[in-house]
């Protein structure tokens, strides 16, 4: 397979003279070569490379009018499956629900470039219209999820009005009560979410929507984490034990929000208050 990760001239010359060798033993041959290979793919949708070689990069009316249209049109349906995947991935399954749904998004974006790629993509054409609006919904699905992860961080790690004198008022981390799982966990499915589509944003067209949930998500954190550390210093401001609780709780989140180097300092800062 490592054939396909360069495609040079000379490995397209190559497939095209296997392709030409194998119609001319029978008529179905071609596209029973080319299925086998798609079977032993790692990543199947890179048999479309072989395709382009095999047709001299067509356009996609060409490829979907072929005897190797079928490859194209299972593509575009895993493609589809898997948009309805990330669309209802559940956040109550924490951790590994949210790092399955960006696994899926990814493969998605990568099977949608990998056509553009290997094809010429027409615009009204019978697959480049299609992949644009796959494009567009695997796009809106990843904002919407997006959008949900500040509050769900708010949840996951609530605040509470404190008037201090007079009329101020100010928010301080809510210690009442330890933190609820179900929040944490929903936090947890759609921050790993985010982190896991952070090197497929920008080519899937979501990019600055992402991005503007980094920053703002971030600042709430950071100033979260600042607001904890100071009540862990002056004890009775607050149930220790909870406010303890909560900090670990930050400092996974934080992990997910920039990386785990930031989680540890929130620790080694938790061990010193």
């Amino acid at each position: 397979q490592g054939w396909l990760a360069r495609m040079t001239d000379e490995r397209r010359a190559t497939a095209r003279l296997m392709y030409k060798d194998a119609v001319a033993l029978c008529d179905d041959a071609g596209p029973r070569l080319m299925e086998i290979l798609f079977a032993r793919l790692a990543e199947p949708w890179t048999i479309l490379r072989v395709l382009s070689a095999v047709m001299l990069k067509p356009d996609d009316r060409y490829a979907a009018g072929s005897e190797l249209a079928d490859f194209g049109a299972r593509l575009l349906r895993a493609i589809d499956q898997r948009l309805e995947q990330v669309k209802s991935f559940d956040y109550e399954g924490g951790l590994a629900a949210g790092e399955e749904a960006a696994r899926t998004l990814r493969i998605a974006g990568a099977i949608s470039e990998e056509f553009e790629q290997s094809l010429t993509m027409t615009r009204d054409g019978p697959w480049g219209e299609r992949l644009a609006k796959q494009k567009q919904a695997l796009a809106a699905s990843a904002e919407s999820h997006l959008r949900k992860v500040e509050k769900a961080v708010t949840e996951a790690l609530p605040m509470q009005p404190v008037r201090i004198g007079g009329r101020t008022v100010r928010a301080e981390p809510r210690l009442g009560a330890p933190p609820d799982r179900v929040a944490v966990e929903k936090a947890k499915a759609l921050l790993a979410f985010f982190a896991g589509v952070r090197a497929a944003a920008a080519q899937g067209g979501y990019g600055t929507a992402r991005a503007k949930v980094g920053e703002d998500v971030a600042h709430s954190l950071d100033g979260y984490v600042e607001e904890l550390l100071a009540i862990l210093r002056a004890p009775e401001k607050g149930d220790m034990d909870n406010a303890a609780l909560f900090l670990e709780t930050a400092a996974d989140f934080s992990a997910m929000v920039h990386d785990d180097q930031a989680a540890q300092i929130i620790r080694r800062r938790a061990a010193a208050a």
